[in-house]
């Protein structure tokens, strides 16, 4: 009897979030370039080599911090979103202090990261990772700080879409 009830509780609570999708700014894996411009607009630039296209739109608000949006599609099916944010403020401690919030808003957001470095590669050149893998996803956020110029760059990456569209 406890097997059946346990296993009922499993299929009850357990199917729901097997089915749940992840999405970025609304969309899942695989949407449409005409889907992301429709909703987003016109982007800044497009760039397409081969299969694979990217759709770039400059200069939108992340925590307070201006970023570069970025869509990446193969085949026309969206397989990975980024953020480049350019914090480039003179006061280094600000730069820091936008970047740390961040952080927090993705750990709020998706739980303990799965991995987590800071790597010196010199004096002067840094190199911070923080990798979540939430609802077949991979999220990379890293922060790279070379002198006093901090940036902070985000990516969300389908595991389940290859480099050629392939579901």
């Amino acid at each position: 009897m406890k097997k059946i009830s346990f296993s009922v509780i499993l299929i009850f609570f357990g199917f729901p979030l097997l089915c749940q999708e992840f999405t970025f700014r609304g969309f899942t894996w695989g949407t449409s370039i005409e889907s992301i411009v429709l909703k987003e607009g016109e982007p800044h630039d497009i760039e397409t080599n081969g299969n694979n296209t990217i759709i770039r739109y400059g200069y939108i608000k992340v925590a307070g911090a201006e970023a570069i949006l970025t869509f990446t599609f193969a085949k026309n099916k969206l397989i990975s979103s980024e953020y480049f944010i350019m914090n480039n403020y003179d006061d280094e401690k600000r730069n820091m202090a936008i970047l740390t919030s961040i952080e927090k808003n993705l750990n709020d957001l998706y739980g303990t990261p799965n991995e987590k470095s800071f790597v010196p590669l010199s004096d002067t050149v840094h190199y911070w990772y923080i990798i979540w893998n939430h609802l077949r996803t991979r999220i990379n956020f890293s922060i790279q700080k070379i002198g006093k110029n901090t940036v902070g760059h985000i990516k969300y990456e389908s595991p389940n879409i290859n480099l050629y569209g392939d579901l």
